[in-house]
């Protein structure tokens, strides 16, 4: 857990170092929105200044920043005599930077935006038991012979197994929120996305039904393909899957039923999906 802590700190420093050397920018921050300092990068002579910004603008990050993300400003931008301060909203933390009077805010906004997911993924490895990222547990499979494969039913074990007996919470709903917070990491920009990734990991084969209600069936699914009718649906870490996918897209809330797989005697998984007005 410390190794990941330091390579997600040396990315932030790395960001904030590369962010600086845009023309007309003097300095930057993460910040959370306690005030609490995560990693900055300053020269002296705004070193103390900073201190003051941070103190002035503590409350406006409190009040307004910490709103939901449905109300809050996406950026905060004050001026002052000589310099102009930059805050961008970033999940539960601040992008802070300083820049001078003839710098270019919109290249500035535009550089924070494209830097916004990699800050996010780092702070979050910071705030949360993050054992390995995501990405890696993806990209960094070293098997020799054996390769990435490993048969279905080892999966189906993991998957069907009584974890209510260890946890006090059903198999389904833990799935299900499993799903949702894998896919909501994988961050797929598109539904060609998840296709390929879904071919790719052989997950099965996935497609639209239809866009209006959300209808996406899969054929040859993983979690229950071949399995006998039980009368009841047992694919919710495809269902919270599917769900994660569409609130990335959206950006809302969105719930996942399904309505026809293997375990109510369909030959397919289909489900629909809704978004949920909060």
């Amino acid at each position: 857990m410390a190794k990941m802590n330091k390579i997600a700190m040396n990315k932030l420093e790395e960001i904030l170092n590369e962010l600086n050397k845009t023309p007309g920018i003097i300095g930057s921050a993460i910040i959370k929105k306690d005030g609490e300092i995560i990693v900055k990068q300053m020269p002296k002579y705004v070193d103390d200044e900073f201190v003051d910004i941070l103190s002035t603008i503590h409350g406006c990050i409190e009040q307004v920043l910490s709103k939901s993300d449905d109300i809050a400003p996406k950026e905060v931008i004050i001026r002052g005599k000589y310099r102009n301060t930059i805050i961008t909203n970033i999940g539960d933390v601040i992008l802070m930077i300083i820049s001078d009077l003839k710098a270019n805010l919109n290249d500035i906004l535009k550089i924070a935006d494209s830097l916004a997911e990699d800050i996010k993924d780092c702070c979050n490895i910071l705030s949360e038991d993050v054992l390995i990222p995501t990405n890696l547990i993806f990209s960094n499979v070293e098997r020799g012979d054996l390769g990435r494969d490993v048969d279905v039913s080892i999966f189906r074990i993991l998957r069907f197994m009584n974890l209510r007996k260890y946890t006090g919470i059903d198999s389904e709903t833990l799935m299900y929120y499993f799903g949702k917070e894998l896919s909501k990491n994988l961050k797929f920009s598109n539904f060609e996305e998840l296709c390929k990734f879904y071919k790719k990991y052989k997950l099965g084969r996935i497609e639209m039904i239809s866009e209006n209600p959300i209808k996406i069936r899969i054929y040859d699914c993983i979690s229950c393909s071949g399995l006998p009718d039980v009368g009841k649906p047992l694919c919710h870490f495809e269902a919270g899957f599917l769900a994660g996918y569409i609130e990335n897209i959206y950006n809302k809330e969105a719930e996942a039923i399904e309505t026809h797989c293997w375990g109510l005697g369909d030959k397919f998984c289909q489900f629909e999906i809704r978004l949920v007005d909060k």
